[in-house]
């Protein structure tokens, strides 16, 4: 008999996750809550095996009704983030095990409550968060090329991380919601270099020295940051003593200047570099990225291309070993180390004004890019 999954939210991250889950043997979907009337999505939920009776119309915020956890092994949270904290506790105080994508919530005090809820009733073995970065395949292969090149070119003393998003029409149509920090905003997605940081590189302290934010895309909106660059102190087995990092964060530009990479340069000045790949790439074909080694005039010395399950695969893969009882590799303190820059942010800097003049956004976002060549020949 299949695990049976009850999934609260059936949108963007739902649809990502739901190709993985039919191909995934001993899980099955049982039951879905949405804001929408069963009439308007009947088509859509009939392509997915749910009718009337396993579907769930909800108002947002407001607790579920008590028989939409009846039956189910599993609760998957993947409705948008401000209502993430509340469903969690729900889905936890009607002993059911919890998966949950991307946030635990908006704001550090209700991320607190979740926390302490979990520990003090012995629930850590009952709840998984679910970060993409930390399991895309060139995150994975990541702490072995450290431990080879840190020993040949010694250790890391700094690195830098770019994340700069295309224009896009969802965004767009979304911007008023997406940005604001009611849902996060921007702010979740300068986590992904955080994962990468922890479960790639293997950091273990981190502390938040300076944030700046940008209205890099005003067409999205004017108030909110659409741009991010915060100075990270970390340490850890591959940072040299005072390592930083430079995180370029960016929704909303022209192609040219859309990239998602993460270099590490070593003592010797030689860099490893990771290309990360769109979700959409991943999905679609076997391409998961790419790493190159660099020596300190940017020559190519190596580089691979990694192969591998892509992570809504992955997660699949961990939602049956949670429904299995299986210890899950991904902590509390995890997720500390993870969400910590945010708290601090809102503690430290929200009230900074965000930088609206149209060099200094140029600038913000061609100068981490100036470095970013195309490869060069490899040595012979």
């Amino acid at each position: 008999m299949a695990y049976r999954i009850a999934s609260i939210g059936d949108g963007h991250w739902f649809s990502r996750l739901y190709p993985s889950l039919q191909k995934k043997q001993g899980i099955e979907l049982y039951k879905i809550s949405g804001l929408s009337r069963y009439e308007k999505k009947k088509e859509f939920l009939s392509s997915l095996g749910i009718d009337e009776s396993r579907y769930y119309s909800v108002t947002p915020n407001a607790p579920l009704p008590d028989d939409f956890f009846e039956g189910a092994d599993v609760v998957y949270v993947s409705d948008p983030n401000e209502f993430h904290a509340a469903h969690i506790i729900d889905a936890l105080s009607h002993g059911k095990k919890v998966a949950v994508e991307k946030a635990i919530a908006t704001n550090a005090e209700d991320y607190q409550h979740v926390i302490e809820y979990i520990k003090s009733n012995n629930l850590e073995g009952k709840f998984y968060l679910h970060l993409h970065y930390a399991y895309k395949i060139l995150t994975l292969n990541l702490s072995l090329l450290l431990e080879k090149y840190t020993t040949k070119y010694g250790k890391v003393i700094s690195s830098r991380s770019v994340f700069f998003e295309n224009e896009n029409e969802e965004d767009s149509r979304r911007a008023a919601w997406l940005f604001g920090l009611g849902n996060g905003g921007i702010f979740l997605d300068w986590i992904h270099p955080f994962e990468i940081y922890l479960k790639g590189a293997l950091a273990d302290k981190i502390s938040l020295d300076s944030c700046t934010s940008y209205a890099v895309n005003q067409g999205y909106h004017e108030s909110l940051p659409t741009g991010l660059h915060e100075v990270v102190s970390m340490g850890g087995r591959f940072f040299s003593e005072g390592f930083k990092a430079d995180v370029y964060i960016a929704k909303g530009v022209k192609s040219a200047l859309a990239h998602k990479f993460v270099d590490f340069i070593f003592n010797n000045g030689y860099t490893l570099r990771l290309d990360y790949v769109n979700s959409d790439v991943e999905f679609t074909s076997m391409y998961k990225g790419v790493w190159t080694l660099y020596d300190d005039k940017m020559m190519v010395l190596e580089s691979g291309n990694p192969v591998g399950k892509n992570t809504a695969e992955i997660f699949a893969d961990k939602l049956y070993d949670l429904c299995q009882g299986n210890r899950m590799d991904f902590s509390l303190e995890d997720a500390n180390f993870i969400f910590s820059p945010y708290w601090a942010y809102l503690e430290k800097f929200s009230d900074s004004p965000i930088v609206k003049d149209n060099k200094e956004i140029t600038h913000f976002l061609e100068y981490p890019l100036a470095t970013y060549l195309e490869p060069m020949h490899a040595k012979a």
